[in-house]
Formats: structure tokens, C-alpha cells, sequence
């Protein structure tokens, strides 16, 4: 072998050897910049978890007002009815009898009224109806 034959294949391991150690240097400078993208992007998730977690919270907590809030109105109007139940129930227990002694005068004095009503409607219906007959044409 020639001595220039030597030479261009050890040119050609030295060029193969830089290059390999670029390409090894390019692979862990990626590397490296990947686990920085992820440590990053990894904590800022953390944090908008956590953000958020204290978010919900918030709105379980306003929820949970709201809740007790309508419970205890509820409770409220539970016993307000309660209250106008029992009420009716008294005045109901001492004003039946009332009730019952007034309602039949009462009951015939409408009825009586709606009678006279009517025939004085029926009264004037048939005054009109004779009127248009007899008028002048």
C-alpha cells in the first residue's frame, strides 16, 4: 500500500471520528434541552394545577354557603307554614260555627240578588226586542 492511501483513509477516520463527536455532542445538547423543556413545562402545569385546585375550593366553599343558606330559608318557610297551618286550624276550630250560622242568610241573599238580576236582563232584552220591531222603517 501507498503511503497516500494511508493518509486519505486516516483523513477519512479523523473526519468520521469529529463528526461522531459532533453528532454525540448535538444528541446530548438535545437531550439536555428536552429535560429543561419538561422539568419547565412539568412545574408551570403543577403550578396551574394547583391554581386551579385553590379555584374549586373556592367554589366548593361559596357552594357549600349557598347551600346552607337555602337550607336554613327553607327552614325558615317550613316553619312559617307550619305556623299559618296551626293558625287556620284555630281559626277554623272557632269559626265553623260561625261560619255555618252566617253562610246560609248569606248564601240566599246572592241568590236572590243573581234572580233579580237576571229577570231585570231578560226584562230589558225583551223591551229592546219589541222596540226593533215596532220602530218605523
Amino acid at each position: 500500500m501507498t503511503d497516500t492511501s494511508l493518509s486519505g483513509i486516516e483523513t477519512a477516520v479523523i473526519v468520521m471520528a469529529a463528526a461522531q463527536a459532533v453528532q454525540t455532542l448535538l444528541f446530548l445538547a438535545l437531550l439536555i434541552g428536552g429535560w429543561v423543556l419538561y422539568a419547565r413545562t412539568r412545574a408551570s402545569l403543577e403550578r396551574e394545577v394547583e391554581t386551579l385546585r385553590s379555584l374549586v375550593e373556592r367554589a366548593v366553599d361559596t357552594v357549600q354557603d349557598a347551600a346552607q343558606v337555602v337550607s336554613r330559608a327553607a327552614g325558615a318557610v317550613n316553619d312559617t307554614v307550619s305556623d299559618g297551618r296551626e293558625a287556620m286550624q284555630a281559626v277554623t276550630s272557632w269559626a265553623s260555627p260561625l261560619a255555618s250560622a252566617v253562610s246560609a242568610p248569606r248564601a240566599a241573599a246572592a241568590t236572590a240578588v243573581w234572580r233579580g238580576i237576571r229577570w231585570w236582563r231578560r226584562r230589558r232584552e225583551e223591551a229592546r226586542h219589541t222596540r226593533a220591531l215596532t220602530a218605523p222603517r
